[in-house]
């Protein structure tokens, strides 16, 4: 079967597993190439620059597997994007890239204006390659403190944090019952979570 009769593994969960499944996105995202000659995905990224877009921008077409580009990736929402580590474009979402970075620069107490791109991705990449069963362990007494978009994991389920409740996350919006969980896993890294703290809102929010 040709790679252009199956889905292509393009689309990002919010662990940043990158799967092929047919559901369409709402968001591009850009890891680097991760895809060799024959179009197979060969790397989970290539550089620190992670980064979601629109998914079109002045009429620019961009090849699904073109050898030797970026691959583009592909995200449910905004919220599933920050949760796999994917902070704004700063080109084709100039203003939520501006928002985030204030957001960072107020979470973290520095000189607004004073966080540049690269140390905001390097920040970024420190935590979100880190396995998900290192990531920081959260009670069910702790999930009032955390802000709408969190994303966590709890019994094999992504579990987003939405109107002071927990939904499952699925790409389709289906309904699907959570099994309770005494404690949870982040999957959002903890420099988004800071930002959504304050005051960056998420698209799909």
């Amino acid at each position: 079967m040709s790679l252009a009769a199956s889905p292509l593994q393009n689309r990002v969960l919010p662990t940043g597993e990158i799967v092929a499944i047919p559901q369409r996105g709402t968001l591009m995202g850009n890891r680097g190439c991760l895809h060799n000659d024959e179009g197979i995905i060969r790397h989970r990224w290539k550089g620190k620059r992670w980064i979601s877009c629109v998914l079109n921008y002045k009429d620019n077409r961009v090849p699904l597997r073109n050898p030797g580009r970026y691959t583009p990736l592909f995200f449910k929402d905004e919220v599933s994007a920050l949760a796999a580590g994917h902070r704004p474009c700063a080109l084709c979402r100039r203003q939520a890239y501006k928002a985030f970075v204030a957001a960072v620069e107020r979470a973290k107490g520095l000189n607004p204006g004073s966080l540049g791109a690269d140390d905001l991705d390097a920040m970024l990449h420190e935590e979100r390659t880190r396995p998900l069963g290192d990531r920081r362990r959260v009670e069910v007494r702790e999930l009032r403190d955390l802000p709408d978009g969190t994303i966590l994991g709890a019994n094999g389920a992504s579990v987003i944090v939405r109107l002071g409740g927990l939904s499952v996350w699925t790409w389709s919006d289906d309904c699907c019952e959570f099994v309770p969980a005494s404690s949870f896993r982040l999957r959002t890294p903890e420099t988004v979570i800071a930002a959504l703290q304050n005051d960056y809102v998420a698209d799909a929010l």
